[in-house]
């Protein structure tokens, strides 16, 4: 998976990541890390600093999703997540990824790289079973974040409204101050 500027219009750094992923920035290393040893690519800077585009954020969001929640080994999960974009890249019309996802018959699909030996075989239905939960956990993390975002405006909302009404409390009591003196000054004067 090659991220280039063109495909995505926003750029993370590693401690965008980390917080996006709730993952600390040592073990998020350890993840690029071994996406990398399976051929996945990040963009990288003349100093060697990674940069991730939005489709990198979803790639190792799932990657996340497998090591955590699936329990899936680190090499499991990166040979998923890489079947994953190379399947991506199919559809797209990239057919240069075909020798990293060789079929073996109707129901399994290899996801290795051609040059392991010891191969992780994982069935389409593993694979959906996989993509669907990945797929209801995106849903659960919007839902929460559209919830979050509301109840923020609501608070938000709130504090305008008290600032205002305390705003027009702070007038009508300068106003009766004002008006208070004056009466006392034309009491005292005689005028």
């Amino acid at each position: 998976m090659n991220g280039n500027a063109s495909d995505n219009k926003r750029i993370y750094v590693p401690k965008d990541i980390a917080l996006l992923l709730e993952v600390k920035e040592s073990t998020l290393r350890k993840y690029f890390q071994a996406l990398e040893a399976h051929g996945y690519t990040f963009l990288k800077n003349d100093r060697g600093h990674r940069a991730f585009f939005d489709k990198d954020v979803v790639a190792l969001r799932q990657y996340v999703d497998l090591v955590q929640k699936s329990k899936m080994s680190m090499d499991s999960a990166a040979k998923v997540v890489l079947a994953m974009d190379s399947s991506d890249d199919l559809s797209q019309g990239d057919n240069d990824n075909n020798k990293n996802l060789p079929i073996t018959n109707d129901k399994d699909v290899a996801i290795t790289n051609d040059n392991d030996h010891d191969k992780d075989y994982v069935t389409k239905e593993e694979l959906r079973n996989i993509i669907e939960g990945l797929t209801k956990t995106i849903q659960q993390q919007n839902e929460y974040l559209n919830k979050r975002l509301e109840e923020r405006d609501r608070t938000l909302m709130a504090t305008l409204r008290e600032i205002q009404d305390t705003k027009k409390q702070i007038a009508v009591g300068s106003e009766q101050k004002k008006g208070t003196w004056q009466w006392l000054r034309r009491i005292f004067s005689g005028k």
